[in-house]
């Protein structure tokens, strides 16, 4: 593994996992300010320069979910991501739904990761210009973010193309309790991958085994054996993992952030001491800005 990939993952590739209650680069273009109160609104993914006038923060609350960030719109997933240029620093957010179409309705999920690990109850964002995305799974979709520190109110409409992929992971389940699967992305221009995955107890609570692994180019094995535990032995570049108690809902995020030029795989699995009814998972590729 690289330097670049190595500073990437060492304080940003990472897994969150919890349970919860019951493109191509466009032409210049001036960035825009960030305020207070900023309004996002989009019909299709897109990317925009912003700049942060001075240092903010966004409140991150328990189970992953943020009350500076609010989300409404159609499909499987629709996210904001706000990277500072050049750092590792910033955040992902939005909504899902445990539905398959692209456009679907109905009760969504939020969800919001900072991109480091360690960011606590606030997440501190310098000043800077940033790279702001947004991905949309059929349109349109709007955002409310509220930044502590800042002033005023501004609304925003990204127009800038940026391909994003999103689909169900490709997983191959060892039973009703045990769950792995990934998703490859090759990209000219780098990437960020996001992955999340939910469950729903049949019966009791228990333990979870939980975590993911990273490969550059395709694994070496079809599928769902190549994330399962012991991956680093298969070659994967990176493994992490961890265990948690679970009730009767939870859900698993990972995020790998500025991923370099090339082809990826990333993947998860889960392994929970109890029945699992409903479960699902996602996959979102964003490619980064040349």
């Amino acid at each position: 593994m690289d330097r670049k990939l190595r500073a990437a993952l060492g304080v940003a590739g990472f897994l969150l996992a919890f349970t919860m209650p019951a493109g191509s680069r466009a032409s210049a273009q001036v960035p825009v300010e960030l305020t207070k109160t900023t309004v996002i609104q989009a019909t299709h993914s897109a990317v925009q320069q912003v700049v942060l006038p001075r240092r903010a923060t966004l409140k991150q609350a328990a189970f992953g979910v943020s009350d500076s960030i609010k989300t409404s719109g159609r499909g499987r997933l629709v996210a904001i991501y706000l990277k500072l240029q050049g750092r590792p620093v910033g955040f992902i957010g939005g909504q899902f739904r445990t539905c398959d179409e692209p456009g679907c309705v109905g009760e969504a999920s939020p969800f919001f990761q900072s991109i480091a690990p360690d960011a606590g109850r606030f997440v501190n964002l310098p000043a800077g210009t940033y790279d702001l995305y947004v991905v949309v799974d059929r349109g349109p979709v709007r955002f409310r973010l509220e930044f502590h520190g800042l002033t005023g109110r501004s609304q925003l409409a990204p127009k800038n193309p940026v391909n994003t992929t999103l689909g169900s992971l490709s997983t191959s389940p060892g039973g009703d309790n045990i769950f792995a699967g990934g998703s490859t992305h090759s990209s000219e221009t780098g990437s960020t991958a996001l992955q999340i995955s939910w469950y729903e107890m049949q019966t009791g609570s228990g333990i979870a085994e939980h975590g993911q692994c990273l490969y550059e180019g395709r694994p070496p094995v079809p599928d769902a054996a190549a994330y399962l535990p012991g991956c680093q032995l298969l070659g994967a570049e990176w493994e992490s993992s961890g265990r948690t108690s679970v009730s009767s809902a939870g859900r698993s995020l990972v995020l790998a952030p500025s991923l370099p030029a090339g082809t990826w795989s990333l993947g998860m699995h889960r392994v929970i001491a109890g029945h699992v009814g409903d479960s699902g998972s996602l996959g979102l590729w964003i490619d980064s800005r040349e």
